[in-house]
Formats: C-alpha cells, sequence, structure tokens
C-alpha cells in the first residue's frame, strides 16, 4: 500500500493530543464471548479513534512533500471539547484551517476529522466549519474536505439551518460496539444448515425521551413497534429498553446475537448505532427509512444484499404523527411479514450482513506487530491486516481526494445532493398539503 497522506501532528497540538492518546474503549460488556472485543463505548470517542488509528496506519507519510493531502482534527473532535475549542469553532475558522493547510500542503486539500454525528442538533460539530454563513460556500472547490460520523440529514435541516449538507464532506459510520469481524457465523451462533437462531425479531430502542424524534414523528413508530413485538411470544420478538448513553447495551447485543431479524426504526436521526450492532453480531437490520440505507455510503454499499427496508414515510421524510395508534395495524404487519421470511431468503441476506460487517467495525489499536515508519521509531504502524475497517475504508477514500474535487468524488457529491434536494422538497410538499388548523381551534386547544 503506497503511502499518500500527511498528518499534522507536529503542527497542531489537538492533533498531536488525539494522535498519540490510546482512545478509551469503554468498560467490557458483561455475558458476551469474551473473544468478541465487544465494549460498552462512548459515540462521542469517535474522532479519537480515527485520528489514532491514522496515527498508525501504512498510508501516512513522514513528510508533506509527497503527500497528496494532510490531515488535521477539528477543535471539537474530542468527547468533552475545551473552552477554547469551542472558541475556535467560531465563524473564520474555515479560513484559519484552510491557511494552515495552504502553509504546509501547498495546493492540496486539507482533511479535517470533525464530530461524531453531523446530524442532530446536539453533535460536537465546529460550528464554525459546518453551519456557518459562507462556511460552505466554495462547494467541490472548498480546500478542506470534512469528515463526520454520519451523513447531515433530516435534524440538520433545522439546526445547520440547511448549510451542513451543503460541505464538501466523507462520512464513517458510528462507533459500534464491537471491535472485530468475529461475527456470528464465526461464534457460538454459527449459521448454515440445522443452525438456527432462538429468536426471530430482536428490538431495543427507548419510546420515549427523543425530543426531535417526537417532533419527526419516528417516537410513534417505536411505539407502534414495540407494543407489536410485546405481543407475540417469546420466541418470536423481544423488546429491551436502552438509553441514549447507552443504559441498556448488554442486553440489546445479547438480544441481536441471538436474533434473526433486528428493527432499527429512527429516533432524533437517521443513524442508529445499532445499524452496526446488528450487523456485527449476524442480525439482519430491518430499516424503516429510505434515508437509513445510504447513510454510509462507502462502507456499506452492499445495503440491499444485508438489510430489510420497510419504507413508513409516505413520501414524506418527516412525517410528524405523534398518534402511535396509527401506525398499529402496520407494525403488527411488518412483523407477521419478518417471521414468514423463506428460510432461503433469510440466508441469503445472513451472508451479504457476514460480508458487509467488517469495513463497519472499527478494529482496535496497534494489531499486529508494530512497524517503523520511514526509519522513524518514534511512531507505530499497523502490519498489513487480514480485512479491511472503516478506517481502511476511509483512507482509500481518501487516496482519490484533490483540491478540486473531480472523478468518483465529484459524482458521488453530485448524487448526495440531488438526494437532498429531493428530501427537502418532499418534506415541502408535505408540510403544504396538511390541514391548518383554524386559528379558534389552536385557541380552544390551547385552553
Amino acid at each position: 500500500m503506497a503511502s499518500f497522506f500527511y498528518l499534522l501532528e507536529e503542527e497542531d497540538n489537538h492533533t498531536a493530543t488525539l494522535a498519540r492518546m490510546l482512545p478509551s474503549w469503554g468498560r467490557p460488556l458483561t455475558g458476551l464471548p469474551a473473544e468478541s472485543h465487544f465494549h460498552m463505548s462512548d459515540w462521542h470517542d469517535l474522532p479519537h479513534v480515527v485520528l489514532y488509528r491514522l496515527a498508525r496506519h501504512r498510508a501516512r507519510l513522514a513528510n508533506a512533500a509527497a503527500a497528496t493531502c494532510c490531515v488535521i482534527a477539528s477543535p471539537m473532535g474530542s468527547r468533552n471539547p475545551t473552552a477554547e475549542a469551542r472558541a475556535a469553532c467560531r465563524p473564520g475558522i474555515a479560513a484559519r484551517l484552510a491557511e494552515l493547510g495552504e502553509r504546509h500542503c501547498p495546493g492540496r486539500p486539507l482533511v479535517v476529522i470533525g464530530g461524531p454525528d453531523a446530524d442532530g442538533s446536539g453533535t460536537a460539530l465546529c460550528s464554525g466549519l459546518w453551519g456557518a454563513q459562507r462556511s460552505c460556500e466554495k462547494g467541490l472547490a472548498d480546500p478542506i474536505v470534512r469528515v463526520t460520523g454520519n451523513v447531515p440529514g433530516l435534524q440538520s435541516e433545522v439546526a445547520g439551518r440547511g448549510t451542513r449538507g451543503f460541505c464538501r464532506r466523507l462520512v464513517v459510520p458510528y462507533l459500534s460496539h464491537a471491535r472485530t469481524p468475529l461475527l456470528a457465523a464465526q461464534q457460538r451462533h454459527q449459521m448454515g444448515p440445522g443452525r438456527k437462531r432462538a429468536l426471530r425479531i430482536a428490538y431495543a430502542a427507548a419510546s420515549w425521551g427523543h425530543v426531535d424524534a417526537d417532533a419527526h414523528g419516528f417516537v410513534a413508530w417505536r411505539k407502534a413497534l414495540r407494543n407489536a413485538c410485546r405481543a407475540l411470544e417469546a420466541h418470536q420478538c423481544q423488546w429491551v429498553w436502552i438509553s441514549m448513553s447507552g443504559n441498556g447495551a448488554e442486553k440489546a447485543i445479547q438480544r441481536y446475537a441471538d436474533a434473526d431479524f433486528c428493527l432499527q426504526p429512527p429516533g432524533d436521526t437517521l443513524p442508529r448505532p445499532g445499524i452496526v450492532d446488528a450487523l456485527s453480531v449476524g442480525c439482519v437490520p430491518v430499516l424503516f427509512h429510505p434515508g437509513q440505507q445510504t447513510l454510509w455510503p462507502d462502507h456499506w454499499p452492499s445495503y440491499n444484499e444485508s438489510s430489510v427496508l420497510l419504507d413508513w414515510t409516505d413520501g414524506a421524510p418527516r412525517p410528524r404523527v405523534r398518534d402511535h395508534k396509527q401506525y398499529a395495524e402496520r407494525a403488527r404487519q411488518a412483523l407477521q411479514t419478518l417471521l414468514a421470511m423463506p428460510e432461503p431468503e433469510l440466508q441469503r441476506l445472513q451472508r451479504g450482513l457476514v460480508a458487509a460487517a467488517p469495513t463497519l467495525i472499527y478494529r482496535e489499536p496497534l494489531m499486529g506487530q508494530p512497524a517503523a515508519l520511514n526509519g522513524s521509531t518514534t511512531l507505530a504502524l499497523e502490519m498489513a491486516p487480514t480485512w479491511m475497517d472503516a478506517v481502511d475504508v476511509l483512507v482509500e477514500r481518501l487516496r482519490g481526494v484533490r483540491r478540486v474535487a473531480t472523478g468518483d468524488e465529484a459524482a458521488a457529491f453530485a448524487r448526495y445532493l440531488e438526494a437532498r434536494r429531493a428530501m427537502v422538497e418532499a418534506q415541502r410538499r408535505y408540510e403544504e398539503s396538511r390541514p391548518v388548523r383554524s386559528k379558534r381551534r389552536s385557541k380552544a386547544k390551547a385552553r
């Protein structure tokens, strides 16, 4: 593998900190196979994991002279950003980073590793890079390429006033709880003739406490699915509560490892760590919003071969229906469809997810024996891995990035913008078609 990127570790203190300090992988999850390396991780640690791995990647160069791009950490690229980092993210940070990149990598793009989630209103994104006025106006000619967890989606239309999605950017998956691709096919739940899982459907999610999800209408989906699941027999469907902070993760992963299908309705945002968790233990994720299929296009291009889509949007990206009873029959029918799935179709999906899962997982750092970086003994590099993980996929994607986007990057971004504009237009049409309550009725309800 030819080396091609330069990490601005010596030129930026924050990048140096994340590159040299071992990320926190959290506590081991109890009751799960020890050899599978399951951990309770904080999703905010994603930028740290990516930077730490990039610092040890075989494609990293020791100097910038031969680099095709340079990489730096966003000021907000940590779980608990300092006041200094927050202050740095005011309007003007994009210009300052671009100037730093031009100083050390003239004529080449600067790749900024940003927050763990580009969607939602409470993320750790650097506002000056994503939401400030004119931050993304240069489009594909922008010297800054933003990398973040998940694609800017529904909630970013509100939180970023529509600007987030038009930045030149690449995405990586959520930080899942699985660290190795020891899937069910290689664990105690081997797949194949005569080896069936004990549970048909697993569902791990909260159905309350998600403010944005309630506004979007997704809480109604979650409650309807929860009720339909609880109405079935224990071997058919089991629901467990899991909080936004991860409480209940052990039970969720255990259910996923025992189940054929794992329900993944959206919450505050379209992406869920549970989608990656399900794939990592051999459970077919069941999606309910078409936007969930294309969350990680570089890392999960084979979503049709490893997931099931039951589209509940009726053409409206944010349905905003809050009465879960309106979805009761649809939920019942959805679960019956999964219960009746023919065995050959299930096996096809299981083979697909076994192939897809490794590139969505973040391998633990320093696997294998370390090697020197271009004669330097201060940095350890990973040996040639036997499988590509999420960071390896990102590195291969960066290999083709240039100062002005062309080729595959330009085509992919054009497709994304077309889909995003279609989503916004569909929501506009839906909002205009909704019946408007009279002021008299609104005042009466307020009383």
